[in-house]
């Protein structure tokens, strides 16, 4: 009984920290960026107010990468042009 408690709550754990990886920016690491882009490989316990100390730039990336939660030892994050506008770049269409 706890050799099957122990095995379940060990394969919780490992789903969940493989979720935790950033697979939008490793995808798209994977192919040739636009000139201006970037992929940095972030160190475990980096902030993102040390990364990234402007807050909307940081949030553009945040937003980018879907992701806005602390960093994983060697995750890959997408850098985007500082110059580029959120709407240029979003998965639809602004409204308004």
């Amino acid at each position: 009984m706890w050799k099957k408690i122990g095995l379940t709550l060990g394969s919780v754990i490992l789903m969940s920290s493989m979720a935790a990886a950033n697979q939008f920016a490793e995808q798209t690491c994977r192919q040739e960026l636009p000139d201006g882009w970037r992929c940095v490989d972030v160190a475990a316990g980096t902030d993102w107010q040390t990364l990234v100390p402007d807050a909307e730039y940081r949030d553009l990336i945040q937003r980018y990468n879907r992701q806005n939660t602390s960093f994983r030892s060697s995750q890959q994050l997408v850098i985007p042009p500082a110059n580029i506008d959120w709407n240029s770049i979003a998965p639809f269409s602004p409204v308004g």
